[in-house]
């Protein structure tokens, strides 16, 4: 696996970092978002695939589901946030010890921009 890995241009393997060092070429993804009107929500659909040359084991799609809601001024502002995403990464390339990097995750966010 090892000299896979090298033949990706990582400068380490990603079952050893779990973050490559260096983008590759062949990354896409695809986002989509919509504001629905009566509840001031905003819906964001990705969709991404990240392809490793040379090494198929490395190469993975992503996706994610988030609902955003801006909070009236009583709120300070803030805005508050629910996504949920998951990956079909490899299972063996991409775990450190026992901790696997492309699990399945729901996020509950608030910010405030300034």
């Amino acid at each position: 696996m090892s000299d896979q890995c090298a033949a990706t241009g990582f400068t380490e393997c990603p079952q050893k970092t779990g973050q490559p060092q260096r983008t590759q070429r062949g990354t896409k993804s695809r986002r989509l978002q919509a504001t629905i009107g009566c509840c001031k929500l905003t819906l964001g659909l990705h969709v991404g695939h990240q392809k490793a040359n040379n090494c198929s084991t490395c190469s993975y799609s992503d996706y994610k589901c988030s609902l955003n809601k801006e909070l009236p001024k009583e709120f300070f502002g803030l805005n508050v946030s629910l996504a949920y995403s998951d990956t079909n990464a490899n299972k063996e390339a991409w775990t450190i010890g026992d901790k696997y990097l492309g699990d399945k995750a729901w996020v509950l966010s608030v910010n405030k921009t300034f």
